[in-house]
């Protein structure tokens, strides 16, 4: 019997980021420290073997120091806002070319 042919490609190499929206972190206290570790004990993320991604949906209210992996430019801005803080944690895996580039930049 034949085989179908497989439609379409699927990287080996892509990243599943966990997504976190800003307006979220406001169940935690102001001024505390909010890292993967603390998104999981909210129940903020499903699983702990992906990376963290912040992006700037809703609206934060609380002034917190956040850890995470990759942020967007808008969910720093709103995280600086409220006086908070926002670090970036060196990705799992491999990085790209254009990743070290813009790095070595800043």
């Amino acid at each position: 019997r034949k085989m179908p042919k497989l439609r379409g490609f699927r990287n080996p190499n892509k990243r599943y980021y966990s997504v976190v929206n800003v307006g979220q972190l406001n169940v935690f206290e102001n001024n505390s420290k909010v890292d993967v570790e603390a998104l999981y004990n909210k129940k903020l993320l499903a699983k702990k073997g992906h990376p963290v991604k912040l992006l700037s949906v809703g609206n934060l209210e609380k002034c917190l120091e956040i850890t995470v992996h990759r942020a967007s430019a808008n969910a720093i801005k709103k995280v600086e806002d409220q006086k908070g803080n926002v670090t970036l944690l060196e990705t799992m895996g491999k990085r790209s070319d254009k990743e070290k580039a813009k790095e070595e930049s800043k």
